[in-house]
């Protein structure tokens, strides 16, 4: 039996809060007085902070094989260990690196050999000086069932 592939449809809704320079959706031009203050004005700004990420390839096996996964972690001076878990119904591995603070690498990568088929989860931690700072996990241990 041929299962028909879900699709899934996202709408995005933006709401236009500050004044335009034409009419929108056939609204009436609006000004802003002079007299506006710079606090009341709409500012948007496009502000790019790292994130902690994990990419693995592949978190699901068919057959017995290896899988490689980067990690990337933010630098910052209370930096000090990355441990990263990588599980599955019958395996489970544990990695641990030592972070030099805002020195240390940006990426890390990990490689798993013959790895056992099905699925994997990978969760990964950075702890600091007072403990947990950051952990972020991709992937799912459920099992992929084949239909014949």
């Amino acid at each position: 039996m041929r299962k028909k592939p879900l699709v899934v449809l996202s709408v995005v809704v933006v709401a236009l809060s500050a004044p335009m320079p034409h009419a929108v959706f056939g609204a009436a031009l609006t000004h802003r007085p002079p007299s506006a203050t710079r606090s009341t004005q709409l500012r948007t700004e496009t502000v790019d902070v790292p994130k902690l990420t994990v990419r693995v390839t592949p978190l699901v096996l068919l057959t017995r094989g290896d899988a490689r996964g980067v990690v990337n972690v933010p630098r910052h001076a209370d930096n000090r260990m990355l441990r990263v878990v990588l599980e599955g119904a019958d395996y489970h591995s544990l990695s641990e690196v030592q972070l030099e603070g805002e020195d240390a690498p940006l990426s890390h990568t990990f490689y798993w050999r013959d790895l056992p088929p099905g699925s994997y989860q990978v969760t990964v931690r950075v702890y600091g000086s007072g403990g947990l700072r950051d952990s972020t996990s991709t992937g799912s241990t459920e099992l992929i069932s084949k239909e014949r």
